[in-house]
């Protein structure tokens, strides 16, 4: 360890508050109409649900929403289109940790996504997260998100 980090059953506060800054600012629509308008659609996310995933060492945001159109549904906790939009944040302690011990400015953490069309029986963001259960669970442990995200060691 270094010499001026704290012991192993100690959280450096300064580190637990910027990584609470940076999960603060991930559980927001604001990533996901960022990236929305980046690929020409509407910035809307249809029932956005957020989810903060610690594991191995990590700790990352991942949103999931509908976005496109055509738009169905009769309320808003409802609507829903063909489209789940899925977002990941980088792991977010190395860059609250590199903050905290003054070897960076907090900077934004950069996000990967990927937007899959939904099966007919997704109504609900939460059906979007079932459906990509097992992966999830798996980077979560093992701290590889690649096949969350939908990418194969060719990407």
């Amino acid at each position: 360890p270094e010499p001026d980090s704290p012991p192993h059953d100690r959280v450096d506060p300064r580190m637990l508050r910027e990584l609470s800054l940076q999960v603060a600012a991930h559980v927001s629509v604001t990533p996901g109409v960022q990236v929305a308008l980046s690929r020409g659609l509407p910035p809307t996310l249809w029932q956005p649900s957020f989810t903060v995933c610690i594991g191995d060492g990590q700790v990352r945001v991942l949103t999931f929403a509908f976005v496109g159109e055509p738009v169905i549904g009769d309320r808003p906790d409802r609507k829903r289109t063909p489209f789940c939009l899925r977002i990941a944040t980088e792991d977010l302690v190395e860059a609250a940790a590199d903050t905290a011990r003054g070897r960076g400015r907090a900077k934004e953490a950069r996000v990967s996504y990927v937007a899959e069309v939904a099966s007919e029986n997704m109504h609900s963001s939460l059906d979007c997260i079932i459906s990509v259960e097992e992966k999830l669970f798996g980077a979560i442990e093992d701290g590889r998100w690649e096949a969350i995200m939908g990418q194969t060691d060719d990407d």
